[in-house]
């Protein structure tokens, strides 16, 4: 779940390891104590301190075989993924949450005290992991996006793809209003969706009392399943470079 005002936020204080990735099985391959290669140019790091090591185990086969998965749907390669302790970014209603700041790296984040954690871990890591790396490779085309329409619809194939990758039933947040609810916080949205300038925070996260929290996901994940009912033959794995016009209703 892409948040763009955590950036300034999260990278305080955070200091980015230079890293390199090659296909090679070599571990060398991937500069740094923990980081392991996946191919596809691309590296996974565990820098979770607390997290149990059976955990650990489980979180790096999960996404080994699931990073596997996801390129065989969407080809997305020279990506670094960073497994870490960062309670802002987890949805608590799951334990696990993720970030992407950039077309090169995914942040996942684990609540290592969450109640059922073995069960958030397998049915919620590779899910997440896909939804962020969707984001990863819009942002190598369309970016993504800098007004309220375009980053639902970046949020809604996000969550789609998660779909399509583990065949799951959609996120809580994809589902957050229905019916007249979501049809009346649509039409309020198309009011200023294609400005430039919205609160993400506000329309996404709930810090606006005045907006039920997760609006944003919840429209544009209604927003992509009304595309893809009317083009059958399309899927969220071929449309991360689909402008945001082609899903305005």
């Amino acid at each position: 779940m892409t948040n763009p005002s955590h950036i300034i936020f999260l990278y305080l204080g955070m200091v980015l390891c230079v890293w390199g990735c090659s296909d090679s099985k070599d571990p060398n391959s991937c500069r740094g104590v923990s980081s392991i290669p996946l191919g596809f140019n691309s590296c996974l790091s565990i820098e979770h301190p607390s997290l149990p090591e059976a955990e650990k185990i489980k979180v790096e086969n999960l996404i080994t075989s699931g990073f596997r998965s996801i390129n065989r749907l969407m080809d997305v390669d020279e990506v670094l993924i960073r497994v870490v302790s960062e309670p802002n970014l987890v949805v608590p209603e799951i334990g696990i949450g993720g970030f992407n700041p950039s077309s090169d790296e995914v942040i996942i984040a684990i609540n290592e005290k969450y109640r059922n954690l073995a069960d958030a871990i397998d049915q919620a890591l590779v899910p997440v992991l896909a939804h962020e790396l969707h984001h990863a490779k819009r942002r190598r085309s369309v970016g993504y996006g800098n007004s309220l329409l375009e980053a639902a619809v970046t949020e809604g194939l996000a969550d789609h793809f998660a779909i399509e990758v583990t065949g799951i039933d959609p996120f809580p947040w994809s589902t957050a209003l229905t019916g007249s609810d979501l049809d009346e916080w649509t039409n309020t949205a198309s009011d200023t969706w294609n400005n430039p300038f919205y609160f993400h925070n506000s329309w996404f996260l709930g810090s606006d009392p005045s907006i039920p929290r997760w609006t944003g996901y919840a429209i544009g994940f209604d927003l992509v399943s009304s595309y893809l009912d009317a083009n059958p033959d399309r899927r969220a794995s071929s449309l991360h470079n689909e402008t945001a016009s082609s899903f305005e209703p």
